[in-house]
């Protein structure tokens, strides 16, 4: 009879250094990818209307401003107001969502 061979532990592989630096250098991007929109709008949010229209988009803006978080404040009802529609929306269509599946799922429709 043969006698087993005894695993102390767990061998875990590694790539290459040059697979590793691929795969770092691949993640950074696709990191920077999905960060940068987000920091893009928040610039643009804080330049001038003018500085836009002049100069286009930049992630620099020559002149800062809170003029858009400051027409918000003033416009609060109306955000509320439209977050409340948002959410009403959601859940009711996600009610009807749940419901309709339901009654496609019974035996007797045959659809699914």
């Amino acid at each position: 009879m043969r006698k087993k061979k005894h695993i102390s532990a767990v061998e875990i592989r590694k790539f290459g250094p040059g697979a590793n630096l691929f795969f770092n250098i691949f993640l950074a991007i696709f990191a920077l990818s999905c960060i940068l929109p987000f920091f893009f709008i928040i610039i643009l949010s804080l330049t001038q209307e003018s500085d836009i229209t002049t100069y286009g988009y930049q992630f620099w803006p020559k002149h800062w401003t809170f003029a858009s978080y400051q027409y918000l404040a003033k416009m609060g009802h109306q955000v509320l107001v439209s977050l409340g529609v948002t959410i009403f929306v959601t859940v009711v269509g996600t009610i009807m969502n749940s419901l309709f599946r339901n009654c496609l799922k019974t035996k007797n429709s045959g659809i699914i």
